[in-house]
């Protein structure tokens, strides 16, 4: 599925990207491969650029891509958002414990959710296939930092 912004299409096979991935250790999520991506530099997204990238694949196939962008504060990740809900529907808005934010927006098949860490300054964009079976193991360790 073409994507309308980010580099990393959901659904692609482990064979595009192999030769741009380091293997990362993936505790979260079971039967899962995770890599941080070690490609060409990833352009913004929408005004961001991220600091790191990594990526889970599930049976040799792209499931969930997490961008994330370091010393951002809470008006970027408004302008973020502001961004993702002219391209897609906005499902959810929450406020977690500590100041955590989750924006979810869905378009198709795929789920995007960013979140606002602001004990550490951190926005992460996560996009992933609705059917990946392990989104809550991989939002509860993301959430448990």
């Amino acid at each position: 599925m073409k994507d309308l912004f980010l580099p990393l299409q959901i659904g692609e096979d482990y064979e595009k990207y192999e030769w741009n991935l380091e293997i990362l250790i993936c505790e979260e999520v079971p039967m899962c491969d995770k890599y941080l991506w070690v490609g060409s530099k990833v352009n913004k997204i929408f005004s961001l650029k991220p600091s790191i990238t990594k990526v889970i694949f599930y049976w040799d196939r792209l499931e969930v891509v997490i961008h994330e962008f370091d010393n951002k504060h809470r008006t970027a990740y408004n302008k973020l958002n502001d961004d993702l809900s002219k391209n897609f529907s906005t499902l959810s808005n929450e406020d977690l414990k500590d100041g955590i934010i989750i924006n979810k927006f869905f378009m198709d098949k795929i789920g995007y959710w960013s979140l606002y860490l602001p004990s550490t300054n951190k926005i992460k964009l996560i996009y992933f296939s609705n059917s990946f079976p392990y989104t809550n193991n991989l939002i509860d360790s993301i959430l448990n930092i």
